[in-house]
């Protein structure tokens, strides 16, 4: 029982076989003997079934601190461009009702992620 079988259910026996590429790619989790003991009894898929529920959480919450990262990354980036004299006034006063949203939707991303964390965090 190596870690590249995957489990199947079929009729009242448990079938291993290789996973496919397909399946390493859509990240299909094997169903795996937790205790050794070479049987796969219920608690094994009840425990398989909470490792998957936590690497999807985990990898949820690593999108979502991706988003936040890059939200602050690109407010910095564009506060620091329009301090250069690359863009002119006249246009950074005319494209003044955009910059205003495009900051508020980044903070509001960041402002958002930070609370959130904070809140699941307390509990």
């Amino acid at each position: 029982m190596g870690k590249g079988d995957i489990c199947y259910y079929a009729g009242n026996t448990y079938q291993r076989r290789k996973r496919t590429t397909r399946e390493r790619k859509e990240k299909v989790m094997p169903i795996e003997d937790m205790d050794n003991d070479g049987i796969i009894s219920s608690n094994d898929l009840e425990l398989n079934k909470i490792m998957q529920e936590l690497e999807r959480a985990e990898e949820k919450a690593n999108a979502q601190k991706n988003m936040a990262w890059i939200a602050l990354i690109m407010t910095v980036f564009f506060t620091g461009l329009l301090f250069t004299p690359i863009i002119p006034v006249e246009r950074i006063t005319a494209l003044s009702n955009v910059l205003d949203w495009f900051y508020i939707t980044q903070a509001s991303i960041v402002c958002g992620f930070m609370g959130v964390t904070a809140y699941a965090n307390r509990k």
